[in-house]
């Protein structure tokens, strides 16, 4: 199944505007993705969890430009699901 959210710049402005909610989401590196994590209800809301990545005035070499999340009530088993999409080297939808 297809992650169904676009790539969006990595910013404290873009952060702020998510849905609260059990997520999954990729951290991508231009069209590299470099991490893959995931929240739910009772944690942290996927703006904190972003937050955390956001670079500050001088971006981390390396480090994460965009993200893409999917809303989901099973959080750990789409998880899963998005790992063996990227071992296979397949694209995880638009994620």
């Amino acid at each position: 199944m297809p992650v169904n959210s676009a790539r969006i710049p990595l910013s404290r402005e873009e952060t702020a505007r998510l849905p609260e909610g059990s997520a999954v989401y990729i951290l991508w590196r231009d069209e590299l993705p470099i991490h893959v994590g995931f929240v739910t209800d009772h944690t942290q809301t996927l703006s904190q969890r972003l937050l955390m990545h956001v670079p500050g005035e001088e971006p981390t070499p390396g480090g994460p430009t965009h993200f893409s999340y999917v809303l989901t009530d099973n959080p750990v088993k789409r998880l899963g699901e998005i790992h063996a999409m990227l071992e296979r080297g397949e694209e995880p939808g638009a994620l």
